[in-house]
């Protein structure tokens, strides 16, 4: 059984808008997860998109050409100073772009506020015609499973959903298996990767963003994960490596190869 599988920014970071759909393209890959980035992340050179930028427009021209899809468009950090005007001028480009989800994240010291803050961009992406997809992760409020699910029904809307990270739901506690009680529809999307296994605090906030391992390399339950996922789902592949041997297309393919034999062994 093939997959459709994405090339997520964190993969190959650094990369201009272009060269994104372009090692894509190259490696196998059916769509591409950028990074708005209104706001830097972590010091990390994520790509940029705003528009009537050339790079972005460079961008949107090499996804028709190539035929790239533009999966999720990540980098939506609710943190206490959340650029809102920038994330509803990005919402609006990402939904002109293509993208089938946004994908937000709850750092806010204020729980209520991010969570106000969450409904606003559900609201910009419902009326752009786009999904809204909560990622939780020990790093942010939003640290499990089951808070996530508590979250979204607060919210109380159809348009909006969870991404999965199996690196994230292993170090929060979970497991693939408890995906089957969460609500059909829900999922709307999910990073592959794999890891040694549940680590230090620490080591898991340093390799979730410079140094997780392809699949197949660690300990994590990779094949059950990809069995647990709803079929209607574009996979990312998320994997950032601290591997300067590898350039960007060397990463991006091995990270296409290793993956899809991830998902053929899952579903043989």
């Amino acid at each position: 059984m093939t997959r459709p599988l994405a090339l997520d920014q964190l993969t190959v970071i650094g990369t201009d808008p272009a060269e994104l759909v372009d090692l894509a393209a190259d490696a196998g890959f059916a769509a591409i997860s950028p990074w708005l980035a209104a706001v830097p992340y972590d010091a990390l050179p994520a790509t940029h998109l705003r528009a009537g930028d050339p790079a972005t427009a460079a961008m949107a021209r090499r996804l028709r050409e190539t035929g790239v899809a533009l999966n999720q468009a990540d980098g939506f950090a609710l943190g206490d100073e959340a650029p809102m005007a920038a994330y509803r001028d990005g919402i609006a480009l990402m939904a002109e772009m293509g993208a089938r989800n946004i994908v937000a994240l709850h750092f806010d010291s204020d729980m209520e506020r991010g969570f106000d803050r969450f409904c606003q961009l559900d609201t910009w992406a419902k009326v752009a015609g786009i999904g809204t997809a909560l990622e939780f992760t020990p790093l942010s409020r939003i640290g499990t499973l089951d808070a996530a699910l508590a979250f979204l029904d607060r919210v109380d809307s159809a348009n909006a959903g969870l991404l999965v990270d199996l690196l994230h739901l292993a170090q929060s506690g979970g497991r693939p298996a408890d995906l089957a009680r969460v609500p059909p529809g829900t999922i709307r999307g999910a990073q592959l990767c794999d890891a040694p296994g549940v680590v230090d605090f620490e080591s898991y906030a340093h390799d979730a963003v410079r140094h997780r391992l392809w699949p197949g390399e660690g300990t994590l339950p990779v094949a059950e994960f990809i069995r647990a996922l709803p079929d209607d789902i574009i996979i990312g592949v998320e994997i950032p490596r601290a591997e300067p041997e590898l350039d960007r297309k060397a990463r991006a393919r091995r990270a296409f190869e290793t993956s899809v034999a991830a998902v053929h062994a899952a579903t043989a």
